[in-house]
């Protein structure tokens, strides 16, 4: 790899690869992820690979699926949807989550409708115009430190596991005066008030059926379409669910709503491929 990772220059050299070794025709399926060059690459190697059929060989991964479900949560619960130097996978997933906030957008309103009919486009459009409750409500969980440190969206769930068992503890460290001098580090700004604390237990739930499912896939020996598309199912379930009910809060609800849309929107790329 001697270029820029250009689309086409990925699939020219993905094909020159095949070739190599004799395998360009034996290719059922290639797994990609959310990048952009991914789409001129699948697209370079259906030209030069007569067999190769494009966007029907083309299969996103789970494993990313999954990293960008979980991240349209962890989204509602931060001051800024953008980070100062994104990735191109972040701006792809940001994109996207704006499409989601607009409610004045008809293709995501249809798009809402044809996916996912029990949840009903007057129940988001409720959530929509309690923005402000919402935003009161929204997890000032920004304050803890998982929110200013470069880590994966998985090692923030196991975080967030952990954190609830210590809540007393975690409160009292926060508080000690060694922490907290005047000129020195300040942790008291990072202690959680009984309501955030709350919206915590009320989301880790889901939280964790997504760190079980990265476990199971991650552990296992083959990926199997069909063990994936029952996880996606099950999942598709329990965002509905939190979306919907009526004793969680509104931030949670709509927390899980952009889950649902991004687990929704990738689902649909099943279409697409003979795989599924």
């Amino acid at each position: 790899m001697t270029k820029a990772h250009t689309g086409v220059y990925l699939g020219e050299k993905l094909t020159e690869c095949l070739k190599e070794y004799g395998i360009e025709r034996k290719i059922l399926s290639v797994i990609c992820d959310n990048t952009s060059n991914n789409g001129p690459m699948i697209e370079t190697m259906e030209k030069l690979v007569p067999t190769f059929a494009g966007d029907e060989y083309c299969v996103m991964c789970f494993g990313d699926i999954l990293n960008l479900v979980v991240k349209a949560i962890h989204s509602q619960f931060l001051h800024s949807q953008k980070a100062t130097s994104d990735t191109n996978e972040d701006r792809q997933d940001e994109n996207a989550l704006n499409e989601i906030n607009d409610p004045d957008d008809e293709d995501d309103v249809a798009a809402r409708e044809d996916v996912n009919s029990d949840l009903k486009v007057s129940d988001a459009q409720i959530l929509d115009e309690q923005g402000d409750e919402v935003e009161l409500d929204t997890l000032k969980l920004g304050k803890l430190t998982w929110a200013q440190v470069n880590l994966s969206h998985f090692s923030i769930l196991k975080m967030l596991g952990q954190a609830i068992p210590m809540k007393s503890v975690l409160d009292q460290l926060c508080d000690f005066a060694k922490f907290n001098k005047r000129d020195g580090v300040r942790l008291c700004h990072f202690i959680l008030e009984e309501k955030e604390w709350e919206l915590l237990e009320q989301l880790n739930p889901l939280l964790e059926l997504f760190l079980t499912a990265m476990k199971e896939i991650s552990e296992s020996g083959t990926p199997l379409v069909h063990e994936v598309i029952l996880f996606m199912d099950i999942l598709s379930v329990a965002l509905d669910d939190w979306a919907r009910n009526e004793t969680h809060a509104l931030a949670v609800c709509m927390a899980a709503l952009r889950g649902l849309d991004i687990m929704n929107k990738y689902y649909s790329c099943a279409d697409k491929s003979i795989v599924y």
